[in-house]
């Protein structure tokens, strides 16, 4: 018996650094990016994105996927895909992935900025970010989120490496 691959459409739209940043400058869209805070502060951030690393979203994407027209951002474009997925299965349908991520806008010129994504005076900025906990085997957990919850999301991407449409490093 043979497999066969059945090509199925993707549920958010892949934009490059051009197209983005006609986005950015409409005003129209919300912009998360599923990056590290320590990956933050060593590459930059576009400015006005929310951060809300990809282990957040996974554990309480509620907050986050309130409304359509949502540009997930990453380093590269690999995580921010997995948040598109996510997005979409929330039942949002207007969904952007930067594709090259950062990088990629950094590299063509657009503006990035070095301070802190989410201020401490932000009602709105993910509590999670300042405080984490240390686990057995001296794993670090953001605040909230159990060793339980990074196995779900460790399985999350597991899963994702094995879908065609995605490759994670």
């Amino acid at each position: 018996m043979t497999q066969q691959c059945i090509e199925e459409e993707e549920p958010f739209a892949r934009i490059d650094a051009e197209e983005a940043k006609e986005l950015y400058d409409s005003h129209k869209a919300t912009w998360i990016d599923v990056r590290t805070p320590r990956e933050v502060s060593k590459e930059g951030r576009i400015p006005g994105t929310l951060l809300v690393p990809l282990d957040i979203l996974l554990q309480n994407p509620w907050p986050y996927l309130k409304t359509d027209n949502v540009v997930f951002v990453c380093s590269v474009g690999t995580r921010s895909a997995l948040a598109c997925d996510l997005a979409a299965a929330a039942g949002l349908t207007r969904i952007y992935n930067l594709e090259g991520g950062v990088v990629e806008w950094a590299a063509k010129g657009f503006p990035t900025e070095k301070e802190s994504p989410n201020r401490e005076d932000d009602p709105d900025a993910p509590s999670s970010m300042s405080h984490a906990s240390v686990g057995r085997r001296g794993i670090v957990y953001p605040e909230g989120m159990s060793p339980n919850t990074a196995r779900a999301a460790r399985t999350v991407l597991q899963w994702a490496s094995t879908v065609s449409w995605i490759s994670l490093p």
